[in-house]
């Protein structure tokens, strides 16, 4: 095997399987990067057997071959290299990657070693498959992924919840996203002119690791294609050619990711959506997002907690650490008229919601002191934060 390939574009498509690679394997290959050059394309595949990822990259490959090489070496040899031309050359075992006068000889394991093999990514019949713009279902994402649980006693909760439907007017199909974990949830539901979308629903939990990984893939323009059964799902993340005024990362084809599925039955989380608002407050997000920032800095290390005021014509967000300080913060509100109401939150809860929207008008829902209150934004976005007792 030998290659020549730019630095830059090698550097890319290291940068996307990277991540999956768990350098403490008990399994030596595992904590590799399997390289297969052939024709004009070098393929880069990552695996840690719980998910796997393969990238295609451009590359000016003079004889064909293939080889696994320790990520973590590699990487750091890629960074060090000055000049943008890199040779890579196969020798038995042994790979010699050179850049200008810096040479670097790296030893290898054979894919197809009987007693270490590389695993092959995992393949399946397609259940369901369909297809979205890659922008649009990442946005899905990062609208929700924050609120998933991070406690493995509740598997089902550590990730975020992907469902399939025929729009009820019967014109396009609905995609929604939920994440939860137990004190706050996030859903957000839009609606696409065709996915190819069967009768009925059909859905998956996606691991929140995975969720990291899928969001990376995302950028871009170009569609996804979404395949699985009941037990994993593949994505097929569209690479176009780079446009005039975009650098040229190398990636070609698509971008192909692969995950096993969660497990379990994901709870009835619209019961715990209220459908009326008693109080519905419309905001500026980057203001509220501001005073709650302010009184963060005097919460209380121990659970948190921020005060927001309603009434006298303003939000007033107030922190307090006895013995420490105090803060507060405020912006003006119009429309809300009744008695004055303050609610006690963990900011984080709320910092983490306006920072995963990108609108600059929210709706805030409340009741009172101790109900669900709600944030409301475009493509159906709620939510739902649970009130810190006082």
């Amino acid at each position: 095997m030998k290659f020549i390939i730019q630095r830059d574009h090698l550097a890319a498509g290291l940068s996307q399987v990277a991540n999956v690679v768990n350098p403490r394997a008990t399994l030596p290959v595992l904590s590799n990067i399997l390289f297969e050059a052939e024709g004009d394309t070098l393929s880069l595949t990552a695996t840690n057997m719980d998910v796997g990822i393969r990238v295609r990259v451009k590359a000016d490959v003079k004889s064909n071959g293939r080889i696994t090489l320790n990520a973590k070496r590699l990487l750091t040899i890629v960074r060090v290299f000055e000049k943008s031309e890199v040779t890579v050359e196969l020798n038995g075992l042994n790979v010699k990657l050179s850049a200008g006068s810096q040479k670097f000889q790296l030893a290898g394991l054979h894919p197809d070693d009987p007693n270490n093999q590389f695993p092959p990514l995992a393949t399946f019949a397609n259940q369901h498959c369909y297809s979205l713009p890659k922008e649009e279902f990442g946005r899905l994402l990062r609208k929700v992924a924050y609120a998933q649980s991070v406690d493995e006693g509740r598997l089902v909760l550590v990730g975020v919840n992907v469902t399939f439907t025929k729009n009820e007017t019967g014109e396009g199909e609905r995609v929604t996203a939920v994440a939860t974990d137990g004190r706050r949830l996030a859903y957000v539901s839009k609606i696409f002119p065709s996915v190819g979308v069967a009768e009925g629903e059909s859905g998956f939990i996606l691991p929140s690791k995975s969720v990291a990984e899928v969001q990376r893939i995302l950028s871009g323009k170009g569609d996804v294609k979404i395949a699985f059964d009941d037990r994993q799902v593949a994505f097929d993340a569209e690479v176009l050619p780079a446009e005039k005024d975009e650098a040229d990362t190398g990636l070609r084809d698509h971008i192909h990711f692969v995950s096993k599925l969660g497990i379990g039955v994901y709870p009835n989380y619209k019961q715990v959506i209220p459908k009326e608002a008693e109080n519905r407050i419309k905001l500026e997000r980057v203001q509220l997002l501001k005073i709650v920032n302010s009184a963060a800095i005097m919460a209380s290390e121990k659970g948190a907690t921020i005060h927001l005021k309603f009434g006298d014509g303003k939000i007033t967000a107030t922190g307090q650490i006895s013995d420490v300080g105090e803060s507060e913060d405020s912006m003006v509100i119009d429309d809300y008229a009744g008695p004055p109401v303050t609610i006690a939150f963990n900011p984080q809860y709320l910092t983490d919601t306006l920072q995963a929207l990108e609108e600059d008008t929210i709706y805030y829902d409340f009741k009172d002191e101790m109900s669900p209150c709600i944030v409301r934004a475009a493509d159906d976005f709620h939510s739902v934060i649970m009130p810190q007792r006082a």
